[in-house]
């Protein structure tokens, strides 16, 4: 593993998404948009540590894997793949107990919907009350040395570095 290099932030935000979604729709995402997101990411140990780590894109696939020892009694384990889709780039996500029970029958599925500069907003396909109806990664650095991303889930919150 690299050494710790940088500081990610994912937010994940709860709410009814886009105001504007019908043009949000309207445009042309690829799933070269998602590569900032390749690498090992981890959190402090006051965080629990928390860890995030994508592959690059193969065959068109980019998969991640992420797990967190700790939240509030709970291992929480996420497969993740982002894979581009007729005219969506389509991020989805799957919790897992340590003995790879899944907590939900289906993945949860977003869109992406907006690229701003470093930050990819993914909103959610008719996601359970149980996670975020949008969920955003954003750099907050071109350098990786300094690269930061906040994360927070409905009720939990965390930042990851990169390694």
């Amino acid at each position: 593993m690299k050494a710790l290099l940088s500081i990610l932030c994912l937010a994940l935000l709860a709410g009814p998404g886009f105001s504007d979604t019908a043009a949000a729709e309207d445009r042309r995402y690829r799933l070269g948009d998602m590569a900032f997101l390749e690498g090992h990411w981890r959190g402090s140990k006051e965080m629990g540590e928390p860890e995030e780590i994508w592959l690059p894109a193969s065959k068109g696939v980019m998969t991640g894997f992420f797990r967190w020892p700790a939240v509030q009694g709970r291992y929480v384990l996420e497969l993740l793949t982002i894979t581009e889709e007729d005219k969506h780039v389509v991020f989805r996500f799957k919790h897992f107990d340590p003995d790879i029970r899944p907590w939900e029958q289906t993945a949860n599925v977003y869109h992406l919907t907006e690229m701003d500069g470093r930050c990819a907003t993914l909103t959610g396909i008719d996601t359970p009350p149980s996670v975020p109806a949008v969920q955003q990664y954003c750099l907050e650095s071109v350098d990786r040395k300094s690269t930061r991303l906040n994360s927070s889930h409905q009720i939990i919150s965390y930042a990851v570095f990169c390694l």
